[in-house]
């Protein structure tokens, strides 16, 4: 009866080995995945947010602030040497202005 149980739990050991095994290979593997999906997703994050930020600020200052509507009006005016000083400061100002409070706005929200 003695003879039966040394081979069985040598068996049973080795078995267990090789499970814990896989199992912790698994998990490297899976872990070393995930690291190279984080890594991708630093690579394209900022550019990826930045060009966002660039066209939410481009869709506030057509919607908002009217750009489309001066540009048109501008480009059916005379040309700009010609145009008052002031009127074309101020196209530049109110366009620049959006973008600026927009910057600010966001960079506070996500401070």
């Amino acid at each position: 009866m003695t003879d039966w149980i040394i081979p069985i739990v040598t068996s049973l050991i080795s078995v267990g080995g090789a499970i814990v095994s896989v199992l912790f290979g698994r998990r490297a593997a899976f872990q070393e995945r995930l690291h190279a999906a984080e890594q991708i997703a630093t690579r394209f994050r900022e550019p990826l947010l930045s060009a966002i930020f660039n066209l939410e600020t481009r869709i506030y200052n057509i919607i908002e602030l009217g750009f489309l509507t001066s540009f048109s009006e501008a480009m059916q005016s005379p040309p700009i040497a010609s145009m008052p000083s002031r009127t074309h400061s101020t196209c530049l100002r109110s366009t620049f202005a959006g973008s600026r409070s927009s910057a600010v706005s966001r960079s506070s929200s996500i401070a």
